[in-house]
């Protein structure tokens, strides 16, 4: 008769597995803070979760993610990348009465006050008024760039348009003065901005 409990000899093999089981616990753990450490390094802002060695970032700007995918790829001790894209809310540049008017809703403060001061250089001395919104989670859905390019245009031919972004489409429309001021504000939107996405709904003036 064996001289020790049944549950004895399961403590004895349990007991070193569980202590090897928080050992790796530990020492994953303070991998992942590790890598977590390095990426927020190169991508400041972001926000940044770690599973292993699996990185999913957050928390910025839709025309920040590329670089941010590949800044946090170097990373010491990343394997994967993945983000969390901003939900795009439709946005619009209303220009009339001599002004840009500005709507649409980005995810900070700091987002939407920095994109609606990068228009103001570009408008050609019209006045720019923000009608923009934070709501958390979301995007202007166009680049601050393409932004810039709408109103230099739009701003330099003095005509009354809306231009109207939403779901990858840029959709003009309003009254310019004539067949020529039209061409030339379609021809620029779409060769900066690419053909398909460009609709033009313009009509000369009568």
């Amino acid at each position: 008769m064996s001289r020790f409990p049944r549950w004895w000899f399961w403590a004895v093999g349990s007991v070193p597995a569980a202590v090897t089981a928080i050992g790796l616990t530990i020492q994953t753990s303070g991998i992942e803070g590790d890598i977590r450490d390095g990426v927020q390094a190169v991508v400041p802002g972001a926000v940044v979760q770690v599973y292993g060695r699996d990185v999913t970032i957050g928390g910025l700007q839709m025309e920040r993610l590329p670089e941010a995918r590949l800044a946090a790829a170097k990373a010491p001790g990343v394997r994967t990348v993945a983000t969390v894209d901003p939900v795009l809310r439709p946005m619009r540049l209303v220009f009339q009465g001599g002004q840009v008017v500005v709507s649409g809703a980005t995810g900070k403060d700091e987002w939407r006050r920095a994109f609606v001061d990068s228009l103001k250089p570009h408008a050609n001395g019209h006045p720019v008024v923000d009608q923009t919104r934070t709501v958390p989670d979301t995007d202007f859905p166009i680049t601050t760039t393409a932004a810039e390019a709408m109103v230099a245009v739009v701003t330099q031919q003095r005509s009354d348009l809306t231009i109207a972004v939403e779901a990858g489409q840029v959709t003009i429309t309003g009254v310019v003065p004539d067949a020529a001021v039209r061409s030339a504000i379609v021809t620029v939107l779409r060769r900066f901005l690419g053909a398909t996405t460009v609709i033009d709904q313009t009509r000369p003036k009568e």
